[in-house]
């Protein structure tokens, strides 16, 4: 099963500000192949991507972002291993409208390689591994 389409031709911004989990304001690049994998509260399949273990990504070989419009007091978002950033600005820039979806980004030309909706830890991994 895929969960992409071709990724829609548009150039997203090579840089991303936004709120860290501990209320820190966050002003960085992305990396030559940047995953941002968009999540939202009340949502199953976006805890299951949160609460993978760490080093679940690790076969991927790339920066992993996990990005939420808003603050979240669930467990799955505050019991992440991973690098989360609260920035609905972001989410607009990437043209992100409905977690849970990811996004892989080339931060060198701020091309979208590869997009789609993530059915689980091991599919997310397989489709964008595909584009590496």
């Amino acid at each position: 099963m895929l969960s992409f389409d071709a990724p829609r031709a548009r150039q997203v911004p090579t840089s991303f500000g936004g709120i860290a989990p501990d209320g820190t304001l966050v002003n960085s690049t992305f990396g030559p192949r940047h995953l941002v994998i968009a999540v939202k509260e009340s949502c199953d399949g976006c805890a299951t991507l949160l609460e993978a273990p760490y080093g679940t990504y690790n076969a991927l070989d790339v920066d992993i972002l996990f990005v939420a419009g808003e603050h979240s007091n669930e467990t799955a978002w505050s019991d992440c291993l991973y690098s989360r950033l609260v920035s609905a600005e972001l989410l607009a820039a990437l043209d992100i409208r409905w977690p849970p979806f990811w996004v892989l980004i080339d931060g060198t030309t701020g091309d979208v390689i590869a997009e789609g909706v993530p059915f689980g830890v091991s599919h997310l991994i397989k489709e964008v591994r595909a584009f590496l």
